[in-house]
């Protein structure tokens, strides 16, 4: 019995710091502006960023040759993300997708302005869904563990014993 409560309570905290661990990156993202949600629709970025990988952008000051950038088109608005192939000495900048032969050419030039944020980090779909589910498993054991736990501690009370004097009533 004090082995389960001991491992109770050590699951208890793992699971109180995971919480934590999930709060603060919550508020790094919220205090730095992270871009969620940004998903990739090409497979320009392969192998680097498959098609369908997720990616989450910091907003920038400014670009580096080699960054992955995510850039909002000037003329219609749409979202792209591609490698920042170069910098105009005029601040233009110049991308390109991993997977493309050539740089790519917007309607407009693109300036830093235009610019999203940086990728911070990417994932590909499939491997955001497998760790997804295994939350919901880890959330939906741990409920059923602990609820398992508490019905040993209920001791069930027939109305027998309910109408029964209790034992310092008796002594007295």
């Amino acid at each position: 019995m004090a082995q389960s409560a001991v491992t109770r309570k050590k699951t208890r905290e793992w699971l109180y710091w995971v919480v934590v661990a999930v709060l603060l990156f919550g508020v790094y993202a919220m205090v730095h502006s992270v871009t969620p949600g940004q998903f990739i629709k090409t497979g320009s970025m392969s192998p680097t960023m498959p098609a369908g990988s997720i990616v989450l952008d910091l907003p920038v000051s400014s670009v580096h040759v080699g960054d992955v950038i995510t850039v909002r088109d000037p003329i219609d608005g749409s979202k792209v993300t591609h490698r920042v192939a170069a910098v105009q000495s005029d601040g233009t900048i110049v991308t390109k997708g991993d997977a493309n032969p050539t740089v790519d050419t917007p309607l407009a030039p693109l300036k830093i302005n235009d610019v999203v944020g940086k990728v911070i980090f990417h994932m590909e779909w499939w491997r955001l869904l497998i760790i997804a589910v295994g939350v919901i498993v880890m959330i939906m054991v741990a409920r059923a563990w602990f609820k398992k736990d508490d019905k040993k501690d209920v001791r069930s009370v027939t109305s027998d014993e309910l109408d029964a004097p209790s034992p310092a009533s008796i002594s007295a």
